[in-house]
């Protein structure tokens, strides 16, 4: 069933189709602040059909019935590097959540890319410290496994 426990009760599980609604409304339901640093997917209809034809996979963590974060990967074909998105909820940041939903993404992967608001400097030393180099200007950030 792919379930991970984590410190303080919080479990991460593989994503499936059941469960993105609830990501979704994770989402939707969380502060402009974060929402707005959040840059990967604002439109649920594109994150709904790339997860149907298998462009986007991930991870959610839970505490208790509630979705608290996500990280998924997306990508238009199989060979492109793959895109990363996450998300922690505010009230449960700062507690390794993030670390945790990126590392378990990354072990099956070779290559792994994101973009990030420079201002955004908490998201910019996570994922610094998961490995994560600066690649331009633009703060798009390239993992390579070593």
């Amino acid at each position: 069933m792919n379930i991970m426990k984590t410190e303080n009760s919080y479990e991460i599980k593989k994503l499936n189709f059941f469960y993105v609604f609830r990501v979704w409304s994770m989402y939707k339901n969380s502060s402009e602040k974060v929402r707005s640093t959040f840059i990967l997917a604002r439109n649920f209809r594109n994150f709904f059909l790339r997860f149907i034809f298998k462009r986007t996979y991930g991870f959610m963590c839970l505490k208790g019935k509630e979705v608290v974060g996500f990280v998924f990967l997306f990508f238009l074909r199989p060979s492109d590097v793959k895109t990363l998105g996450i998300m922690v909820k505010e009230g449960h940041q700062g507690k390794g959540i993030g670390k945790k939903l990126i590392f378990t993404m990354l072990k099956n992967h070779d290559k792994v890319r994101l973009e990030v608001i420079k201002d955004n400097e908490k998201a910019v030393n996570l994922y610094k410290s998961c490995g994560f180099k600066e690649n331009d200007e633009t703060m798009e950030m390239l993992w390579k496994k070593k």
